[in-house]
């Protein structure tokens, strides 16, 4: 049996912190502290959706909306603003309240005190596919493999992985990646570049999510749909 949680409005994410208190996203507010006795209390609350989440494993919390990241460092007594300069793929937030966001046409960027600072890539011809911070730690994949460096330091590592990995599931303090093709999931040391295990390979689907629970790994798919043409008798 189970116990419906009480929250305003449709529910996009949520999450526990290290107290194992919940924290919930809905379109254009976030909630901490429900419980099923108590709906909890609002702690930010906008005009414009919220496009994009992330929390770090200290629960510093960053959100995207309408050009404008709102983030806090103090479980959202008070609240900073960032403006954008272009339209974000993907934002993060590190245990120190450093601010990274990878922007549509892939460049990695610091939000710094005078603004927004580009991260320089590995290599002169890498594309950024996707990143994530874990900790203080910057994790990117690319065609040239998977790289991470410490947000405080300029010397970037490589990742040895034996497939191309297109995107990361971050996981509190675990990383994943699946392969281009969707089907296989790689486990990412974030300690150190100690080479990517395949944990997982499906067959005729894709992978969609992840989760870990002890040394129990939870994988959700989606099918993997062909498309035929139908020819259309003429009239």
């Amino acid at each position: 049996s189970g116990t419906e949680l009480q929250v305003n409005n449709y529910v996009t994410h949520a999450w526990f912190d290290k107290n194992d208190r919940l924290y919930a996203a809905t379109e254009k507010e976030i909630w901490a502290g429900i419980t099923s006795k108590n709906k909890g209390t609002k702690i930010l609350s906008l005009d414009h959706m919220i496009e994009l989440v992330d929390y770090s494993i200290d629960n510093h919390i960053a959100v995207l909306s309408n050009g404008t990241i709102y983030y806090t460092t103090n479980q959202g007594e008070s609240w900073d603003t960032a403006i954008v300069p272009k339209p974000f793929y993907a934002i993060q937030i590190s245990d120190n309240g450093d601010l990274l966001g990878l922007t549509e046409d892939r460049k990695l960027l610091q939000k710094t005190n005078d603004g927004w600072n580009e991260i320089a890539m590995p290599n002169s011809n890498d594309v950024p596919d996707d990143m994530k911070v874990i900790h203080n730690r910057l994790f990117i994949t690319t065609e040239s493999g998977i790289w991470t460096r410490n947000l405080q330091e300029g010397n970037w590592r490589k990742i040895q992985v034996d497939e191309m990995v297109g995107k990361f599931i971050k996981k509190g303090e675990k990383l994943f990646g699946y392969t281009y093709r969707g089907e296989a999931i790689y486990t990412i040391s974030t300690k150190d570049e100690s080479k990517s295990e395949k944990v997982f390979d499906a067959s005729d689907s894709i992978v969609y999510d992840v989760e870990i629970m002890g040394d129990t790994l939870w994988v959700a798919t989606a099918p993997d749909y062909s498309w035929e043409e139908m020819p259309v008798p003429q009239r």
